[in-house]
């Protein structure tokens, strides 16, 4: 009775399709090809920001949509006829949270398709080497202080 039905699979990335050195097993990628070719829609769904999520959706091969950023950000990478959906925080939000949050705050990142912004960069060294956008600005210090671009759609704190 389940052969004609089709699917939306959704995977994590960290800790669940990722093993612990940040890799696709093999295995694992034969099996979300067996379940596409079938059919079934695979869709990423994974808290990191897009441009460190976009090599795993390339490996993979997907033409589906991606979930980044926890759900902020939903796409369809090399797909101009998808209109991205992205849900921003305003700066005066994020400022808000990292002045209230300061005296436990080690670390917080948040970006947007041009410039990062960071305090605490031993925190977010993952981001910032074989992911880094040889373009993206990065600017760093307490974010109270240093945000004054457009709306950015992520932040991710470390206490």
């Amino acid at each position: 009775m389940l052969e004609n039905n089709k699917f939306i699979i959704s995977c994590d990335l960290d800790g669940t399709l990722l093993t612990n050195n940040k890799k696709i097993r093999i295995k694992s990628k034969h099996i979300l090809r067996k379940l596409e070719n079938k059919g079934n829609l695979i869709v990423l769904n994974t808290g990191r920001i897009p441009r460190t999520s976009l090599k795993f959706y390339n490996q993979l091969k997907l033409k589906s949509p991606i979930a980044c950023g926890n759900g902020s950000i939903c796409y369809i990478p090399n797909n101009n006829d998808f209109k991205p959906i992205i849900k921003n925080l305003s700066i005066q939000t994020i400022k808000k949270i990292c002045l209230d949050l300061d005296e436990y705050l080690d670390g917080a990142l948040t970006e947007n398709e041009e410039t990062s912004f960071l305090y605490g960069k031993e925190f977010f060294t993952f981001t910032f080497n074989k992911n880094n956008n040889k373009n993206l600005k990065i600017v760093e210090g307490k974010l109270f202080d240093i945000l004054n671009e457009k709306l950015v759609p992520l932040l991710y704190g470390i206490a």
